[in-house]
């Protein structure tokens, strides 16, 4: 697991790794997706939603809620993987 904070942090996390899942607020998708058009393996992304923002849902089906607990979080991660097939 790795934790960045700001564009260019992601951009160096990315650089070094491959990642199969990026969790991110929604707010930050543009930012998010905007460096993930460098990445050379495309994570999956899940979003995490405030105030119940259901326009992003539409386009994440399985973006959690801000104040979902833990197991939901492992529980989304398993179907993202299960959905990568791997």
């Amino acid at each position: 697991m790795t934790v960045v904070n700001g564009p260019e942090a992601l951009s160096q996390a990315l650089a070094g790794h491959r990642y199969d899942v990026i969790i991110a607020y929604a707010a930050a998708l543009p930012t998010v997706n905007a460096q993930l058009a460098h990445a050379q393996r495309e994570p999956s992304l899940i979003p995490v939603l405030q105030n119940g923002d259901e326009s992003t849902r539409k386009q994440y089906p399985l973006a959690l809620n801000e104040n979902a607990d833990l197991n939901q979080f492992l529980k989304t991660i398993e179907q993202t993987m299960k959905s990568r097939g791997t």
